[in-house]
């Protein structure tokens, strides 16, 4: 299985790299893409891992707008046949992995991000939020009946199981 983990910060490069060397200790492959910002390279070399980078960070509401346009058509050409898109609310991965008919697993622990979470959680075939977060500030982005589809995490992010991709105890089988 191949699974595309989109990487916007540090702290999302550890994650990826956490997961991708879990994953592939199970025979799943990763591919991980990131953007130009901050320790995100760096990180990703820590764990022996590289990142395709596209796009970058920062610049007013209009830039931003038209850099995110311009990487969403960028990681279009780069990702091709992977099975689950994976990221904490990457907006340009979340419009490719949607156009594509792809499902998403979006990790969250920003429930104040209101315009990304806006964008990127009604399109998830899964939300996993730490409990420590309050549930109705999840769901306030979640539509209407698709309440089971967040689960809310206390502990790490552990990728399990034999039979296909079970993270944090969900199926792939059961992300469409």
């Amino acid at each position: 299985m191949l699974i595309w983990f989109d990487a916007l910060t540090a702290k999302q490069a550890r994650i990826a790299s956490i997961l991708a060397l879990e994953g592939a200790a199970r025979g799943h492959r990763f591919l991980i893409t990131c953007r130009n910002y901050d320790y995100v390279v760096n990180v990703l070399s820590m764990y022996g891992l590289s990142g395709y980078c596209e796009g970058e960070h920062g610049g007013d509401v209009r830039s931003k707008l038209i850099n995110g346009l311009t990487r969403s058509l960028r990681l279009l050409d780069l990702v091709k046949d992977f099975d689950v898109h994976v990221s904490l609310t990457s907006p340009e991965a979340f419009r490719v992995a949607f156009g594509l008919g792809k499902p998403s697993i979006a990790l969250t622990d920003t429930a104040h991000a209101y315009h990304v979470n806006k964008l990127t959680l009604p399109l998830a075939s899964r939300v996993i939020a730490p409990i420590a977060i309050p549930r109705r500030k999840i769901m306030a982005y979640i539509p209407h009946g698709e309440g089971g589809k967040v689960k809310f995490l206390m502990g790490s992010l552990r990728l399990c199981g034999s039979t296909g991709l079970s993270l944090i105890g969900v199926r792939l089988g059961n992300l469409g």
